[in-house]
């Protein structure tokens, strides 16, 4: 008989870390699709890793100096997930000020392949409102949306999905 007690990892254990913003999540059907082309666009969006897709764009000069415009255009932002709280760093780009919004978990529930961060809103415009962060995996990306509650569950359409990929 032992007396060590065993406990169960954290169903947020695998999103744990620093995450950084697939420059493709953003914007991606406006502003990414017509810079990249549609078939730019999902040739780079099918690529399980970014070093999947480096290989990708050092295959083809013209799509890599458009994806470098697309990179140029956008704003850097990292996630970063600990058991306590999720964090989002943007950083400052052109007239728009870096920012950090942290927000405490609450709690962690699982559905099926998906880990659901239920949490309070820090933002000004929502503060104290709950609110749910869908995570899930595919291949080496973490992919996250906003699961809406009460009236914009009913009044929005779906959250978009952005995609991170590990920070080394």
């Amino acid at each position: 008989m032992s007396n060590v007690i065993g406990f169960k990892p954290s169903p947020l254990s695998p999103f744990l870390g620093k995450w950084v913003l697939d420059p493709l999540s953003v914007s991606r059907d406006k502003v990414v699709k017509r810079t990249l082309g549609q078939d730019g666009l999902k040739k780079l969006w099918a690529c399980g890793s970014m070093e999947e897709r480096a290989q990708c764009l050092a295959a083809e000069p013209e799509l890599a100096k458009r994806y470098e415009s697309v990179v140029r255009f956008g704003r850097e932002s990292h996630l970063v997930v600990t058991l306590q709280t999720i964090a989002w760093n943007y950083s400052q780009s052109g007239y728009l000020q870096a920012e950090t919004t942290v927000c405490p978990v609450i709690k962690v529930t699982v559905e099926g392949r998906k880990a659901i961060v239920h949490t309070i809103d820090s933002r000004p415009e929502r503060r104290g409102q709950p609110v749910g962060y869908v995570f899930r995996l595919n291949r080496q990306w973490l992919l996250v949306s906003e699961q809406y509650k009460g009236l914009r569950a009913q009044h929005f359409p779906r959250s978009p999905i952005f995609r991170y990929y590990a920070s080394n």
